[in-house]
């Protein structure tokens, strides 16, 4: 992928593709163009809602069904919300994977993109509609799986998912999930000991060979290292796409977030080692906490709320240690903010603003626009392009 300049602006072009992948609308608003470190030069005034604008902003896993606001950003009609507004002028987002447990309700997603059900969106099977989507300026959405469908022992179920539109897999989600069986068990999953398993090595295998982006965000770090092991050999990065940092304190030295669910400096490297991204998730309840012993169970209903503030010293410290290339955004909850399981935060952490002030927090730390647009999108779409080059095999 190359920084181009075009019109006075900066463009993505793909050296798979060789499309011209424009950061944000036509050339005609192309005076917008991102500054080199303008971050503390006191002499430009930073318009956050201009940057977003003319960047691609990709959330690692975003879900669309979401009712709970009334706000109608996402489905049936993403082109248009209960104020007019598409989802990329109410929340800033051009490209989000969804969560989908079952075979049957990607099927039926699919069916809902394809026949006109839902307007304003399109399914991502390529880099190609990737591009396709920004042009259009409509709304793209990454089928994924968290848990995987069954395997029964055998990787040739894959290349029917693929077929059906999945391009992002986790290996394994708990040590509570379906998939514990052998034949089914892919790795560890964040409570659990142990690393990748026989048929979780052929999986990541096959995965990379069809061109699905392999997950890890749930997974041990074990299972994260063996699995990078694999990728390395094969130049192919991962992910692990939404994840907390474990390791993160507050000032006064306690533990902000002390959960097994949220990744161990180990884990984030051995991502970061592939080429990889670490999403920071925005779900609340694991940004932080009031345990300092490591807290195997999920949180407590009744902890303090996260605020979007806890959010960015998770950012900050995630790239910190692996380096600006290797971050990026994810919601872990729905397009209008809404967190799952009733929870909520500040109002802004689980705002359709958040990620714009989330942006103008770390534009406040020092971050330079040419980094916030790595982390606001740049880093996920490297990642993409370079798994989904590979998709030679099954339907486009």
């Amino acid at each position: 992928m190359n920084l181009l300049r075009c019109c006075g602006r900066w463009a993505v072009r793909s050296s798979v593709f060789g499309a011209l992948l424009l950061t944000g609308l036509s050339c005609a608003h192309a005076q917008d163009s991102v500054t080199q470190k303008q971050a503390g030069s006191g002499n430009n005034k930073f318009d956050v809602d201009k940057l977003f604008r003319r960047s691609i902003v990709i959330d690692g896993t975003v879900n669309y069904y979401s009712t709970a606001t009334g706000s109608g950003i996402g489905q049936p009609d993403f082109s248009s919300d209960n104020q007019g507004r598409t989802v990329k002028q109410a929340t800033g987002i051009d490209i989000g994977g969804i969560t989908l447990s079952r075979l049957e309700s990607l099927q039926a997603q699919a069916a809902n993109l394809t026949t006109g059900r839902y307007q304003g969106a399109v399914l991502i099977r390529s880099a190609a509609d990737i591009d396709e989507a920004v042009r259009t300026k409509t709304y793209g959405i990454i089928f994924y799986a968290q848990q995987h469908y069954p395997l029964h022992g055998s990787v040739e179920n894959i290349q029917h998912w693929y077929d059906e539109g999945l391009r992002i897999m986790q290996l394994q989600y708990s040590a509570r999930d379906a998939n514990q069986k052998p034949g089914e068990r892919l790795g560890g999953g964040p409570t659990q000991d142990g690393g990748l398993t026989e048929i979780g090595g052929k999986v990541v295998s096959e995965l990379i060979r069809l061109g699905i982006v392999v997950d890890l965000a749930h997974c041990n770090t074990q299972t994260t290292i063996d699995t990078a092991n694999i990728a390395k050999h094969l130049n192919v990065p991962i992910t692990a796409n939404h994840v907390g940092a474990r390791n993160v304190k507050t000032g006064d030295g306690r533990w902000l977030a002390r959960y097994a669910r949220n990744a161990t400096d180990e884990k984030m490297l051995a991502v970061k080692n592939t080429g990889g991204v670490v999403g920071v998730m925005g779900y609340g309840p694991y940004l932080r906490g009031p345990y300092q012993q490591l807290r195997m169970q999920p949180p407590e209903e009744n902890i303090p709320h996260a605020t979007i503030d806890d959010y960015v010293t998770h950012v900050a410290y995630i790239v910190n240690l692996i380096g600006i290339d290797h971050v990026g955004l994810c919601t872990d909850g729905y397009l209008d903010g809404t967190m799952a399981h009733n929870r909520t935060a500040d109002g802004v952490l689980d705002s359709p603003r958040r990620w714009k002030e989330v942006i103008i927090r770390l534009h406040q730390k020092g971050y330079s626009e040419d980094d916030l647009q790595k982390i606001m999108g740049l880093n996920f779409l490297r990642v993409y392009r370079q798994v989904f080059k590979r998709s030679n095999v099954g339907k486009l």
